[in-house]
């Protein structure tokens, strides 16, 4: 766990508190505890097996749980959202942690990942609403996922016009959305939004709405 054990959990805690504020999202006591769990949890499993290019739980907190406080903010109540290539978990098991109302399905199909992923399930006790499959999704969608998710979102996995094709399969018709996360250079690729939201260094989360 590293640079973790050597901190203090309630300067983790006033961290994930500011940086969820700097969105102008209040988490109470339950998803601030999930968060500083996850967290350990990820920089232990991330020595071993690279979930991510990060060392410390500063980075963690800063350039990666921040997009799961953005995601919260364009996920309905009680939606069923669909992850895909959730790698080491991001956004989706933050987003769950602070989101008890949302069902929420992870595809990822390296399995080591998944075995952190399963890991990471049961250790915050999300199993009754998280379920991990070690499985890729391509198109054409499988008519068993197809127009399904009220949500789906993918971060990092492809590039965004055709995480946007590929996401806008998987959602309802009428009523699902697709987030895209973003860069400034990456954006060129997509059409216009229905809405948009900016933060940290040139990125922004792209929220669609409607499916195929």
């Amino acid at each position: 766990m590293g640079n973790l054990i050597s901190s203090d959990s309630n300067e983790l805690s006033r961290m994930i508190r500011g940086q969820a504020e700097n969105v102008y999202l209040d988490l109470g006591e339950s998803a601030v505890e999930r968060l500083v769990r996850f967290t350990s949890l990820f920089l232990r499993w991330n020595e071993r097996i690279n979930l991510a290019a990060v060392a410390t739980a500063e980075e963690v907190v800063e350039r990666h749980l921040i997009d799961s406080f953005l995601a919260s903010r364009l996920v309905p109540v009680g939606a069923r959202v669909v992850d895909v290539g959730s790698g080491g978990g991001l956004p989706a098991l933050p987003l769950a942690g602070i989101r008890p109302d949302l069902s929420i399905e992870c595809f990822e199909p390296i399995q080591k990942k998944c075995a952190f992923l399963r890991t990471a399930v049961r250790e915050l006790e999300m199993a009754e609403r998280v379920l991990v499959r070690g499985q890729a999704i391509h198109k054409p969608v499988p008519p068993s996922l197809a127009g399904r998710a009220d949500v789906a979102m993918s971060r990092a996995t492809l590039e965004p016009g055709a995480w946007l094709d590929l996401g806008r399969e998987l959602v309802r018709p009428v009523g699902g959305r697709v987030l895209v996360f973003a860069t400034g250079h990456s954006e060129g690729s997509v059409p216009p939004a229905t809405e948009v939201l900016e933060y940290g260094r040139n990125r922004r989360l792209l929220c669609y709405e409607g499916g195929r």
